[in-house]
């Protein structure tokens, strides 16, 4: 499907444990990842989500460049762009304690009806970064920047909760070619000009919120 790139398989689960490229593990990674302790349940997934948020500042004056910087870059500056920062900071932690990782990228269905019928909201892209992970034997959709888990997702399903619909799934941003904010527009206006948007159907996926009381350690 040209609306789809997959360079990972959910089969090959020892892939989906590869920090390369824009993931590759350095010193500020290792600090992090110390404080995080073992990966094995929704509860340290919890954990690990509530211990990055409180330990990374946003970035509210938006002078960080978007899907420029590699996971020890986000981690030594200490601040996050957007979900696009958050997604490439956790996806290789989860990988360093066992838990298979893959990166999505999706675009929000009302922003492809702008765009193909040329409406001004086109020029403002909309996406979101999701995180695939593999736990307790299944794998589970993770909103890394919501901290939201959706535990009974079905990854051959491209329609993701909120209008949002998968155009990549890999194992790093960079690999796809979105190195900076011109490449990822340019990206999702080639795969969506075209696109069905009668193919979303919301998936209705329960959810875990992962800054509920119950999910603290």
């Amino acid at each position: 499907m040209k609306h789809m790139i997959e360079t990972v398989c959910h089969d090959n689960r020892l892939e989906c444990l590869k920090n390369i490229g824009q993931h590759q593990v350095g010193k500020e990674m290792l600090i992090f990842n110390q404080k995080v302790g073992k990966i094995e349940t929704i509860n340290d997934i919890a954990h690990l989500y509530q211990l990055f948020m409180s330990e990374m500042k946003r970035d509210q004056n938006h002078q960080i460049k978007k899907f420029t910087r590699t996971s020890e870059e986000i981690f030594r500056d200490k601040i996050w762009s957007g979900c696009s920062d958050v997604g490439t900071a956790l996806a290789p932690i989860l990988r360093m304690n066992g838990i298979p990782t893959i990166y999505i990228q999706t675009a929000k269905i009302d922003w492809v009806k702008d765009l193909q019928n040329h409406n001004d909201g086109a020029y403002s892209h909309q996406g979101h970064i999701f995180l695939e992970i593999y736990l307790n034997d299944k794998w589970m959709l993770f909103d890394s920047t919501a901290g939201i888990i959706y535990p009974d997702y079905d990854y051959h399903n491209y329609s993701l909760p909120n209008q949002y619909y998968v155009f990549s799934k890999s194992l790093t941003g960079h690999e796809v070619g979105c190195t900076n904010l011109e490449n990822n527009n340019n990206l999702m206006d080639d795969l969506f000009i075209h696109f069905d948007t009668n193919l979303y159907q919301s998936p209705n996926y329960k959810e875990i919120y992962l800054n509920n009381k119950n999910y603290q350690r």
